[in-house]
């Protein structure tokens, strides 16, 4: 937000065509301002999610990969030091995780 606000200041427009909002208009800031709010609810959610999670627990990830998301299930093994989760020989990056819940 804040970095859009600058840019704003310096009469610069940014378009977010997924979401249909042109920081032009004074509606935008609101739309942006509910957007990052959910969305920082969202990584808490998910945090939480990823503490509670304990050795060998069964989960279902949804993430995302060379332009698509997919999802897996399996046994876990979360590494918080190289912030990933390991499902079945598959390594995801916190990052790149949608969404997460404990089978």
């Amino acid at each position: 937000m804040t970095i859009a606000r600058e840019l704003k200041d310096k009469g610069v427009t940014i378009l977010f065509e997924t979401n249909s909002i042109d920081t032009t208009d004074d509606d935008a800031w609101l739309k942006l301002s509910i957007m990052a709010t959910l969305a920082e609810e969202e990584i808490q959610a998910m945090t939480k999610t990823l503490l509670e999670i304990t050795k060998q627990d069964k989960v279902e990830v949804k993430y995302f990969e060379d332009g698509h998301y997919f999802t897996i299930q399996g046994k876990s093994k979360i590494d918080f030091n190289e912030k990933s989760i390991e499902i079945d020989h598959k390594k995801i990056q916190f990052d790149d995780i949608k969404s997460i819940k404990i089978l």
